[in-house]
């Protein structure tokens, strides 16, 4: 083994070494307050409260349609019901995602980024690529760990403002309408008929049952709209983003773990063919 080895060796040793430090005792104590991270929790408390709200709004919907007669009802309250399944699926996956970015850039900075360092250095003392894949799989996942959730709360922050207005309209007008119901059901004008004083709350006038159902499909429409707005938001985005990272960092370490020689031969083989 040459000279010019070794001390390729020691400085690449020197450097997990670096890494592993400044990943353990600066980063993983320091990250978790970083304004980028804490406007990252912010967002995403406020997409549980979003998503809160339209539980509740649904549950206020569902109220609103008991104004109609039963075989119409019915059916309208079906779809309804279905929401609530989405709305608890999108509470897990934001529950994960603060949960990645409270616990794991911890478990990434304290743990897996410096088992990655050290996998590494064995893999470079002893030469043995096993290591190295090793090191390099675990450092892919730690830092796409670390980056996906701030990344993807920003991004859609940033691009996705026009839908989550949306999404508030949609929400308001959901509550507008319930609390407008339940003032209904406690009025004692007994001169007018259900459809009479729906008609009057909603300042929209209504010729029949059927203009009444109109009313709550479209209603019903942009609350499917919304359930389509948060799923892709809160977690189609994310798991693309992930996905991104991973192949961004993944091609970034074959290309760094590409030692001189062997770019050299790699080389004259691509000129060959």
């Amino acid at each position: 083994m040459s000279k010019t080895e070794n001390i390729t060796k020691l400085v690449k040793i020197l450097v997990c070494v670096l890494v592993m430090v400044t990943s353990m005792f600066v980063f993983a104590s320091k990250a978790p307050d970083n304004r980028f991270v804490l406007e990252s929790l912010e967002s995403l408390e406020e997409d549980k409260d979003v998503v809160m709200a339209f539980s509740a709004s649904t549950m206020s919907l569902s109220v609103l349609i008991t104004t109609l007669p039963d075989d119409i009802a019915t059916p309208l309250a079906d779809i309804i019901a279905e929401f609530s399944k989405y709305c608890v699926f999108l509470l897990a996956v934001i529950f994960a995602e603060k949960l990645v970015v409270l616990e794991g850039f911890g478990i990434a900075f304290s743990y897996m980024i410096p088992a990655g360092c050290l996998l590494h250095i064995v893999g470079i003392l002893t030469d043995i690529s096993f290591f190295k894949s090793l090191a390099n799989k675990l450092l892919i996942i730690a830092i796409s760990v670390v980056l996906v959730v701030p990344f993807s709360t920003h991004f859609v922050d940033t691009v996705g403002g026009e839908y989550l207005d949306y999404v508030y309209e949609t929400l308001e007008e959901a509550e507008d309408g319930a609390t407008k119901a339940k003032d209904i059901m406690e009025s004692d004008d007994e001169d007018q008929s259900i459809l009479d004083k729906m008609s009057d709350a909603l300042k929209n006038a209504m010729a029949g049952v059927s203009d009444l159902v109109t009313y709550f499909k479209n209603l019903i429409t942009k609350c499917i709209n919304v359930i389509a707005i948060l799923f892709v938001t809160t977690f189609v985005l994310p798991v693309v983003i992930l996905f991104f990272f991973k192949w961004l960092i993944t091609e970034l370490f074959k290309v760094a773990s590409l030692e001189p020689g062997k770019k050299k031969v790699k080389d004259k083989e691509a000129s060959a063919t």
